[in-house]
């Protein structure tokens, strides 16, 4: 028998169609992402994957921010009050906002350009002041046209700035190419570009060995990023060799929070080449062209089918009482996941895709967000966002009103029903894949019809296009919502 959350889809596809419209234990080893270059992917789309990985009771909201014109000049505040001044002119944006948190937000603005990233460690006595950390990504994600843009726009304001918090890669792509910069508490930071036919992977320690800041295609960074490391003894050329970014600046690289997982997705991409105990490169080639099932599938991974397996560990995967320091990819933390699929020579609405997993992606399943939807749920957010700064950083890190609106929220919803899982994870992962069924390989199944059928209204029919992308959209929403409501109504009666 067919099933009813996809007949739905078909249904509101064809209306739509014919419609006229130890350090170990200290470590704060959070998130986890990936980026293919454009020749590893089997569409020739830049993919980035990432898993958002925070503690405590936290939630997350997702906004559709609209372009501005600030007046001339303008500023934009920091979090301790401090005013910066800042191109008046931003961007069209999605956001991904988990309040009072410093830097757990992700974007993507209308130029296709996609910024995660991932919490690194640096060494103490490497570190200086600095004053710019929550704003940074939003101010270069309202301005950057393009990944490039943005790894610049970045270093200027870490430069000029200064960064505040101990360490942090950014990882930053578009439909060209992926960069992964890695920024040192202060002034200092380095960038390099993924490769077009390689993928890089990035748990939360620094992965840029060797540079060469005289090939600005693949590098860029900070001018005195080796004379710094030198003058704080963080490096001498005579005894330690050539110089190498992470294992100069990184605090404890071999982690074992981080090893593993990282082992485990490149074993995942590129075969069984590397051993736990190896330091990684930045980059490798994939072993077949990759597409954004492959990727869900490594956002997802328990050490599945290696010695490590937590697939049948008591008390569930995803717990810190089962994985010890050998912590896998998925985790308990794992607030949501992108895999952003970023794609040339297409219209604007959906050249930039993100597959989006609204909590833990082994608790749930990823729908397709395209950046061209414009009328996004009402329980994707309660509120609508503030357009100027001042008001952005007070209500992010004071959101009372918004902590007891929280339960309005479908991403709460799905948080409660991934803690009811996770009390007998095994049993009852089991009944939820059972009512999720195969959704998600459906909606994968119905991309390229989809997107061929919207070529063929857009061509004719702007207007008209874009109302038929709104209410496919809706029609997935409606069956991802019935899922999760049939859960809810199954694991409350099983409690009962």
């Amino acid at each position: 028998m067919r099933k009813k959350g996809i007949i739905l889809i078909i249904f509101l596809f064809f209306i739509s169609t014919i419609s006229v419209y130890s350090n170990n234990q200290k470590c704060s080893c959070n998130c986890f992402t990936i980026i293919a270059g454009k020749n590893a992917t089997a569409d020739g789309s830049v993919l980035l994957a990432h898993n958002e990985d925070d503690g405590g009771n936290r939630y997350l909201q997702i906004m559709r921010v609209p372009s501005k014109n600030f007046p001339s000049p303008a500023f934009a505040f920091l979090k301790n009050g401090e005013k910066i001044e800042v191109s008046s002119h931003t961007q069209e944006l999605i956001w991904f906002e988990m309040p009072e948190l410093y830097f757990a937000d992700s974007f993507l603005n209308e130029s296709g350009v996609v910024i995660v990233s991932n919490g690194c460690a640096s060494k103490e006595k490497a570190q200086e002041k600095g004053k710019i950390s929550y704003m940074l990504r939003r101010l270069v994600a309202e301005r950057a046209r393009s990944a490039r843009e943005a790894v610049l726009l970045l270093g200027k304001f870490v430069e000029k700035y200064g960064y505040d918090s101990s360490g942090r890669t950014y990882s930053i792509a578009d439909s060209n190419e992926g960069w992964m910069v890695a920024v040192v508490k202060g002034h200092h930071w380095v960038a390099e570009r993924v490769d077009d036919d390689k993928v890089a992977i990035i748990p939360n320690h620094y992965n840029i060995h060797k540079i060469d800041l005289k090939n600005s295609k693949k590098f860029l960074g900070s001018k005195d990023i080796i004379s710094f490391a030198i003058k704080h003894g963080l490096y001498n050329p005579q005894k330690d060799g050539e110089f190498d970014f992470a294992k100069v600046y990184a605090t404890n690289l071999k982690n074992t929070y981080n090893t593993y997982r990282q082992w485990s997705a490149l074993r995942l991409i590129g075969g069984d080449r590397f051993k736990v105990e190896d330091i990684y490169p930045f980059e490798i080639t994939p072993e077949k062209k990759l597409s954004p099932k492959d990727l869900m599938r490594v956002l997802r991974d328990h050490f599945e089918g290696t010695e490590y397996d937590l697939s049948k560990k008591k008390g569930g995967p995803n717990t810190p009482s089962t994985y010890e320091n050998k912590r896998p990819i998925c985790v308990y933390t794992t607030r949501y996941s992108i895999v952003a699929q970023l794609r040339k020579n297409l219209p604007k609405p959906i050249s930039s895709l993100l597959w989006v997993s609204i909590g833990k992606p082994d608790t749930s399943f990823f729908i397709p967000i395209y950046f061209g939807i414009k009328d996004f749920p009402a329980d994707f957010s309660f509120k609508k966002p503030p357009y100027d700064y001042e008001s952005i950083v007070k209500l992010h890190f004071s959101p009372v009103k918004s902590y007891f609106l929280k339960n309005k929220l479908i991403y709460t919803r799905v948080r409660q029903m991934e803690r009811f899982i996770e009390k007998d994870y095994y049993n009852r992962i089991k009944v939820l894949k059972g009512i999720f069924g195969n959704f998600e390989k459906e909606l994968l199944n119905l991309q390229p019809q989809f997107e061929k059928n919207f070529l063929s209204i857009y061509k004719q029919d702007k207007k008209r296009a874009l109302f038929f992308l709104d209410t496919y959209f809706k029609g997935i929403y409606i069956n991802f919502k019935e899922k999760i409501e049939k859960a809810e109504r199954v694991f409350i009666k099983s409690s009962n």
